[in-house]
């Protein structure tokens, strides 16, 4: 097999990331906050300033500003549960369904009207995963579930019915599967 290219580009003169440079165009103001400046020193594309976030599409063609952290957790399709209420739907986490890389997975029962923790057998069924503490990194990879799958909703997924975040703790709470996952179809593990 032959090389695609004339001549190999040496690993030096690759761009480290956070070292591209933007035209004198996209940089936006003069007047930052530390908050901002702080936002363009991490992010690797220009961010906009204040008067360009107050619309979801400053210029024509532009992509949107991501959501926040608390715009995605005030989802009206999702409800925050306190800590306690799922410990006590869990049984104190006792009813363990599974374990994956996220953490483990947990079954418990919720009042279908209220969502609150309601004896076993009894009410609707749940899964709550409860997230490994993994500091920052896993914080963000909780986020990421609870905006996608806050978002989704298809008869052929699992729908995410809420939330927890407090303190370390990060738990999500689903609909529980009672045929078991997709996985576990698919490759016959029972």
């Amino acid at each position: 097999m032959g090389n695609c290219f004339r001549r190999s580009q040496r690993i030096s003169e690759i761009p480290k990331a956070g070292s591209f440079s933007f035209p004198a165009s996209a940089s936006t103001t003069t007047h930052t906050t530390s908050t901002e400046n702080r936002e363009r020193e991490s992010h690797p594309l220009p961010v906009p300033t204040g008067s360009e976030k107050s619309s979801s599409h400053s210029r024509a063609g532009s992509l949107p500003n991501p959501r926040s952290e608390f715009e995605i957790l005030s989802s009206p399709d999702l409800k925050s549960f306190l800590l306690s209420v799922l410990e006590e739907a869990t049984q104190n986490f006792c009813n363990l369904l599974g374990e994956g890389g996220f953490g483990c997975v947990y079954k418990g029962w919720l009042d279908r009207d209220t969502l609150t923790a309601s004896n076993p057998g009894s009410g609707m069924e749940v899964a709550v995963k409860r997230l490994k503490l993994r500091g920052v990194q896993g914080h963000k990879e909780w986020l990421s579930e609870v905006k996608f799958l806050g978002q989704l909703h298809h008869p052929h997924l699992v729908k995410l019915t809420g939330f927890c975040l407090e303190g370390d703790h990060r738990l999500l709470v689903y609909e529980f599967m009672p045929r078991g996952s997709l996985e576990n179809h698919l490759f016959r593990r029972i």
